[in-house]
């Protein structure tokens, strides 16, 4: 039986700088990490109102940590069907460190990444 998280239909999180990639043997968009803004995780406040976006940093900020603590970098891997217009989430068993702003292409039926700027708790990791 498939895990929940193998299910076709899931709630996929606003983001940006990710990585995205036309599969055109299966009509799949897939999508590896980039940032997500920390209020994607709770979309609505105690009182049940929605919140608010939260501002778009610039990319070139000199405050990077401040930057840090609004964003979250991601290393997940949807899968969008444009057959279905569905997403699934692709559970990874050693995923690649939480980036954004890396290129990536498809060979082999293999999702290849590269470059991008990692999470500041990860700098200096080596894989």
């Amino acid at each position: 039986s498939s895990s929940p998280s193998s299910y076709w239909g899931q709630r996929f999180m606003p983001r940006r700088g990710h990585v995205g990639v036309y599969y055109a043997t299966k009509n799949y968009l897939i999508v590896f990490g980039g940032i997500t803004n920390s209020h994607h995780y709770r979309t609505t406040t105690t009182a049940g109102t929605p919140r608010q976006p939260a501002p778009t940093p610039n990319d070139d900020d000199d405050n990077y940590d401040d930057y840090e603590s609004k964003y979250r970098h991601l290393n997940d891997v949807w899968i969008f069907s444009l057959s279905t217009s569905q997403w699934r989430h692709v559970p990874l068993p050693n995923p690649p460190t939480p980036r954004r702003g890396a290129t990536g292409w498809i060979r082999s039926h293999h999702l290849y990444v590269f470059g991008g700027l990692i999470s500041p708790d990860a700098r200096g990791e080596m894989r």
